[in-house]
């Protein structure tokens, strides 16, 4: 029996420093394609890519300052023309980042899949999602020892932003 995976990737999700990157590297191990992901974060540059369309970000420290702006991201809905763009992106370049994505099991991880997670719902509704959380305190210190935030108070607000996109989408999905 030849099972089809093109339109069933493994979207690991979680805020940034919840545990991703183990969950990733497990995948990774049982054999699942992770494509190119050869960075300290294990994301893969492909979808990240892909979410830099998304958020109309043209470069990393543009990308870096909006990621982390809690209102920014609180208002973040990609236009239409956007999407277009990505549904072109990801139809001429799937198969080049996932050369196996019909035959085997394919991930990805990109904590940023949170601000679009709604976008990624229609986009793929037979994935599997897996959703890793963390206590939220030590995500907010984590986030505060690599100086993305300088407050406990400001780290646990992007925390329940992003968890609170992700358990509003699984609501909505069951």
């Amino acid at each position: 029996m030849h099972i089809d995976f093109s339109s069933r990737p493994i979207i690991v999700l979680g805020v940034n420093h919840s545990g991703t990157r183990v969950v990733v590297d497990i995948l990774s191990t049982l054999g699942s394609e992770g494509g190119d992901c050869d960075n300290p974060w294990r994301e893969n540059q492909f979808y990240l890519d892909i979410h830099h369309t998304l958020m109309a970000s043209n470069d990393d420290l543009d990308w870096t300052r909006k990621i982390f702006d809690i209102a920014y991201i609180a208002e973040l809905r990609p236009d239409e023309a956007k999407k277009q763009a990505v549904y072109k992106k990801i139809h001429e370049g799937l198969r080049r980042a996932y050369p196996q994505y019909a035959s085997k099991p394919w991930h990805w991880k990109c904590p940023t899949s949170a601000f679009f997670i709604d976008f990624w719902l229609e986009t793929y509704p037979e994935a599997y999602y897996v959703h890793i959380v963390r206590d939220p305190l030590d995500v907010a210190q984590s986030l505060i020892s690599r100086r993305q935030f300088y407050s406990i108070r400001t780290a646990q607000r992007f925390y329940d932003l992003m968890e609170s996109q992700l358990a509003r989408a699984a609501k909505a999905r069951h």
